[in-house]
């Protein structure tokens, strides 16, 4: 822990503007004599941690052994973050000093909430070749005006100090949870390998801080370890898990080991109460999670924001479309949970109807020109005693799933070719078991009196089946 050498300067100029009653504190102003001997406590702190740092340096100085160096290192720096971790336990009246002014006095970084409730205290220990040990503190106070300091488990359990190997805060935000206050923290870590930042949500209840369980992972969260979204994702052994439910952190892990804060990771916006997430793989996936007041959680944003009536009725007819066709490809999975051996009538029946639900989807909900290529296609793969696949094209061309799990979760993006054509990205679940999410596209068009499918897997570039579907045709068979 590097001390500043202004801070002679720093306290002499703070004392100077406590004399002249000039000091700004953060919730009012401290009484005068409650202010010096704040500062004072501050500067016989600061003798006492120097003269620590100067005694281990004296000690490794010494000491040729390396694995005793090694030890003496830990147990001294162990020793050095302790008496600060002490000294912001017995002095609450820190809270009232503002943020700015601390982090120049203790040469630390202090975060507070706007409301002055919460306030983190953050400082690395140890620099190493693959991460920094950060540790930090919490000071709060409650609802009968106590400040009480409390610490996270840390984030990997073999940590040699309880508050230490943590996540560094960057940002506080305030959210009304259905009457409570709660606190979103922006916080990170990272190492030569990842990144890793997330939003925490807390609260102060009773006297302590808590966690709030407030995001639905359950549709919020990806598979892929490097790229994609995942909430409370260690169990108590330290092992990764996939998560299973409602979760207090909500996160994106990244293959950068450089924290790039100008990539926006992971972004709160207060006035929208959106949170984005987006993944550093190409291209660059987003996705974006908006509290919902009905539900009381964060949850997919089922909807871009849009002004626009075209968009906004195009978007309504994908969502409910893909609706109807994922629930008819459930009934078909379902058919399969029906025993064959007990229930033969009722699963054979099951599993016809499913078949036909499938069958009509084109005629439902595709276009004239989409249903005179599939029947063109049809007509040839008969010809060529060939298989091409068709109800499959719904799901990304394949109709394989764990069980009836498959969902709709939201549209993500509107794009409009012209003005009778608009492609509508799509998010949906296709895996229960590993919470794998899909995102998939389609090609709206207007006709009929509604919005019809024109086209799957299209891009803005171009692409999709109705071009895979052309070549066939066009092939040459001997």
């Amino acid at each position: 822990m590097k001390t500043k050498p202004l801070f002679k300067t720093t306290l002499f100029t703070l004392l100077f503007m406590l004399i002249g009653g000039q000091l700004a504190w953060a919730n009012g102003s401290l009484p005068k004599k409650d202010s010096l001997e704040l500062v004072k406590a501050i500067k016989d702190f600061k003798k006492k941690e120097n003269k620590a740092i100067a005694e281990l340096n004296k000690k490794l100085k010494n000491e040729t052994d390396s694995l005793k160096t090694e030890n003496i290192a830990n147990n001294g720096n162990y020793e050095i973050d302790k008496l600060l971790v002490d000294f912001i336990t017995e002095h609450p009246k820190l809270m009232d000093l503002s943020d700015k002014q601390l982090e120049k006095l203790l040469n630390i970084g202090v975060y507070s909430s706007t409301d002055g409730r919460i306030r983190y205290y953050a400082w690395t220990v140890n620099q190493y070749d693959d991460y920094d040990d950060v540790s930090r503190v919490m000071q709060y106070r409650t609802d009968d005006g106590q400040v009480k300091v409390c610490w996270d488990e840390p984030f990997f359990d073999d940590t040699y100090a309880p508050w230490g190997y943590a996540l560094t805060p960057t940002e506080i935000y305030t959210l009304d949870h259905h009457g409570k206050q709660v606190y979103l923290v922006e916080e990170y870590l990272q190492n030569a390998v990842y990144t890793w930042e997330q939003l925490r949500a807390i609260t102060i209840e009773n006297g302590k801080v808590l966690d709030v369980p407030i995001f639905d992972c359950k549709d919020i969260c990806n598979k892929n370890y490097y790229f994609s979204i995942y909430a409370d994702y260690f169990n108590p052994d330290g092992e990764f898990v996939l998560p299973t439910q409602i979760a207090s952190a909500i996160g994106v892990c990244t293959n950068d080991s450089v924290m790039t804060h100008g990539d926006d990771y992971i972004s709160y916006d207060p006035t929208m109460r959106e949170i984005t997430l987006m993944c550093n793989d190409e291209p660059r996936e987003k996705k974006v999670i908006k509290y919902d007041d009905k539900k009381n959680l964060f949850v997919l944003r089922t909807f871009p924001p849009t002004t626009d009536p075209t968009e906004i009725a195009v978007g309504q007819r994908v969502k409910a479309i893909m609706e109807d066709a994922l629930d008819r490809f459930n009934q078909f999975e379902a058919a399969f949970l029906i025993d064959f051996e007990t229930e033969e009538e009722k699963h054979m029946a099951a599993l016809e109807k499913a078949r036909i639900g499938i069958g009509q989807l084109d005629a439902d909900y595709c276009s004239d020109s989409w249903n005179t290529l599939i029947d063109s296609v049809h007509t040839v793969v008969a010809q060529r005693e060939d298989y091409y696949p068709d109800s499959g094209i719904w799901l990304s061309g394949q109709e394989i799933s764990d069980g009836p799990n498959m969902k709709f979760l939201s549209i993500d993006k509107i794009q409009k070719i012209d003005n009778n054509t608009y492609l509508v990205y799509y998010t949906f679940r296709r895996y229960l078991q590993n919470n794998v999410n899909e995102t998939a596209t389609v090609t709206m068009v207007r006709e009929r009196g509604n919005w019809y499918i024109d086209d799957f897997e299209a891009t803005e570039d171009g692409g999709g089946w109705k071009e895979e579907l052309n070549i066939y045709l066009n092939e040459t068979w001997e």
